[in-house]
């Protein structure tokens, strides 16, 4: 007998009869499942039957000059002799066209369909029933949750709302060179750079003029670039981030590569959990748009799976990912046509916003602002949001931080030595920094009987 979902129920022959978004999610299902005949032809023969219920005989069809109501007079070798795996596969499309279909978002429900045993030994019954709908806005609220903290060193978990300050703008190299090509033999990344003529546009511009397109959000070392991932994916939720075309689908690629052994399926089933029948319903239609996170500290792990990745296992659907210049100039992605922008630092109103964000008393920012028009040699520091969180939470000492240090000893410190370019790439350091962390790992999966 097929695993009954918690909360789903029957649906009823009126129900089947009158409510014609039942037919139009089946006819639906039918049309996106042009890639499998055996799965059309399930669907078609249960409308046909006009049923809410439909019998497959595993042994020679009945003859009957009008069809029962309620039976069928197919076997499972029309279906391909595997109908409950298909089944299994119809019901994941059904149930992501149905998160698509006001009828069902307003009713919280979609619907799967189930075999069970029938009376007779010869056949089994396909009945249709009502499940509980995982839609976009339940999916979003959960994804909040799961990625709405990050980690930075000793401070976190943080939530994010509380101290993000969004990007005002991005730099865009205007060039007829302008491609992701790695540069030739005698030709370095420098002076491929020095060629190019980069103009400052608003972030929010950018991303909606390309909306829909492959983007690769690049930038140095402590830039944001994982928080504006999550600002994208709308996980920020005091802000208004410009809207996506496809459904937000974060991907910590170091993650991906080292726990989940470049299994995209795997990830989503354990990250996602529930939602995860959703956006892999989703992605087959091409409505996702994948949030790459941390490609420069994946690249080199498995370049091979990373490109089947971001090539294959994507296609069809957007791609943002985020990655230092290096990294990103280092591999070409042959299918893929990214547009390119780059991540500034802060100027002097977001590093103020950001103060006003991180201290909870007036007395505290005053403090935090008075050190940094006392001590202009830290401005240039200041600039780059992981060492302005760093400086806000050494102004607000805790036990493990210490007291905040004099200007004169900035340079000296420990975290100003381990920021540099050349041990950041590999630091303890980066991983707690740069890595986003929730205090659930991952979200949870639906509850079976």
């Amino acid at each position: 007998m097929g695993k009954r979902v918690l909360g789903s129920q029957p649906v009823t022959e009126q129900d089947f009869h009158q409510i014609q978004a039942i037919k139009q999610a089946l006819e639906l299902t039918i049309n996106a499942c042009t890639a499998s005949l055996a799965r059309r032809a399930i669907l078609a023969d249960f409308l046909a039957n006009n049923a809410p219920q439909f019998i497959i005989y595993e042994k020679d069809p009945i003859d009957a000059g009008t069809p029962h109501r309620g039976r069928g007079k197919s076997t499972t070798r029309r279906y391909g002799g595997n109908a409950v795996r298909l089944l299994e596969e119809i019901s994941k499309v059904l149930m992501g066209i149905c998160a698509t279909l006001p009828y069902f978002v307003r009713r919280r429900q979609g619907l799967y369909l189930r075999q069970t045993p029938s009376e007779s030994d010869d056949g089994l019954v396909i009945e249709v029933l009502w499940r509980p709908l995982v839609t976009l806005e339940n999916y979003l609220s959960d994804l909040q949750r799961l990625e709405g903290r990050s980690a930075v060193l000793d401070v976190g978990p943080i939530d994010l709302r509380r101290i993000f300050v969004a990007p005002k703008t991005v730099l865009v190299s205007k060039s007829d060179h302008l491609d992701n090509s790695p540069p030739s033999k005698t030709e370095s990344l420098e002076v491929k750079q020095e060629h190019l003529c980069e103009v400052e546009i608003p972030f929010d511009d950018f991303i909606t003029a390309h909306n829909g397109q492959d983007i690769a959000i690049l930038g140095e070392p402590g830039i944001g670039k994982s928080i504006v991932l999550r600002y994208l994916a709308g996980v920020i939720t005091d802000t208004t981030p410009p809207p996506l075309t496809g459904v937000p689908i974060l991907i910590d690629l170091h993650r991906y590569l080292t726990i989940h052994k470049a299994d995209l399926d795997d990830y989503i089933e354990k990250r996602y959990g529930m939602h995860a029948d959703f956006l892999n319903s989703q992605i087959k239609a091409g409505n996702a748009c994948f949030l790459l996170d941390g490609y420069d500290e994946a690249f080199g792990l498995l370049d091979g799976a990373l490109t089947t990745l971001i090539q294959g296992q994507c296609k069809g659907n957007q791609v943002i990912l985020v990655s230092r210049p290096g990294a990103f100039h280092a591999h070409t992605f042959h299918q893929r046509n990214f547009t390119i922008c780059t991540l500034p630092k802060f100027d002097e109103t977001q590093v103020r916003a950001f103060i006003d964000k991180w201290f909870t008393t007036d007395a505290k920012r005053e403090q935090a602002n008075r050190y940094f028009d006392d001590n202009p040699q830290t401005a240039d520091l200041a600039t780059n949001p992981l060492f302005l969180t760093l400086l806000c939470s050494l102004i607000a000492p805790t036990k493990t931080l210490g007291n905040f240090p004099a200007a004169s000893d900035l340079s000296t410190t420990s975290f100003s030595s381990s920021f540099t370019r050349g041990s950041m790439r590999k630091s303890k350091i980066s991983h707690e920094v740069h890595h986003p962390m929730a205090l659930e790992t991952s979200l949870p999966r639906t509850p079976r009987l």
